[in-house]
């Protein structure tokens, strides 16, 4: 009896010293599996983030009358507007130094054209003066954009892709007769369509998020007015700034 109880004794040793030495295996599993799981989120952080951009337009557009027709679009001018936009980037490849990405844009972007000279008379057709008739149209908009961008502590880069616009309203403005008519959405087409193309800088050393400032072209590739003997596409210019997390 004496041996089988040192027997038991030997064996309730042995178990002592193999318990942590099985455990170990499954800890080592657990922090193995967490590490996974957090560097997927990380790298999904990483790879993937949205953010706001918004700023100042100036806009216009080109137009090609009929041979017998003069052209009028030197007198055409430019007017001021915004645009503001939701953003979403995806990174396609890493910054080595440079990278490519992949930005889609919704969001909302005024649009329009001044007509300077517009003749002011009286009542008896007398001649008082000149003003500047404004067009202002509203659209919102998606982008798609190509996004190539080298890697620094203020990262420059360079953007390019089509771009798509649903007309929602608009309006004249002609001070000749204090009037402002909203008939011209029924000329335009609802729907127009181009390229955009720009470059900007940014960075994320000054804030815990990327700023961004960027400036770019839009012209429109299809008419605004499809069924008008003559092409009129928008065209302009934005000066944006965005922050994305």
């Amino acid at each position: 009896m004496g041996d089988v109880g040192n027997h038991h004794k030997i064996l309730d040793k042995a178990a002592q010293f193999t318990k942590p030495m099985t455990a170990k295996p499954h800890l080592f599993c657990l922090i193995l599996l967490i590490s996974v799981v957090s560097n997927g989120h990380v790298s999904q952080a990483q790879t993937f983030r949205v953010g706001v951009k918004g700023g100042a337009s100036l806009s216009t557009v080109s137009s090609q009358f009929p041979d017998d027709v003069p052209d009028l679009e030197d007198d055409i001018g430019y007017q001021p507007g915004f645009s503001i936009f939701l953003t979403g980037e995806r990174k396609m490849t890493r910054m080595t130094p440079t990278g490519v990405s992949l930005v889609g844009e919704i969001g909302y972007a005024q649009r329009g054209y001044q007509v300077p000279g517009i003749e002011i008379r009286d009542r008896q057709g007398n001649r008082l003066g000149t003003s500047t008739r404004k067009y202002d149209f509203d659209y919102a908009g998606a982008r798609l954009l190509g996004k190539l961008v080298y890697s620094a502590q203020a990262s420059p880069y360079l953007i390019f892709g089509p771009h798509l616009d649903v007309l929602l309203d608009s309006s004249v403005k002609d001070p000749a007769n204090n009037s402002e008519e909203n008939t011209l959405t029924q000329e335009y087409d609802t729907v127009t369509g181009g390229i955009t193309l720009g470059g900007g800088v940014e960075t994320d050393q000054l804030l815990p998020a990327t700023i961004n400032i960027e400036g770019r072209y839009a012209v429109d590739i299809s008419d605004s007015i499809s069924d008008a003997p003559r092409e009129i596409k928008n065209r302009g210019f934005e000066l944006l700034v965005g922050v994305s997390f």
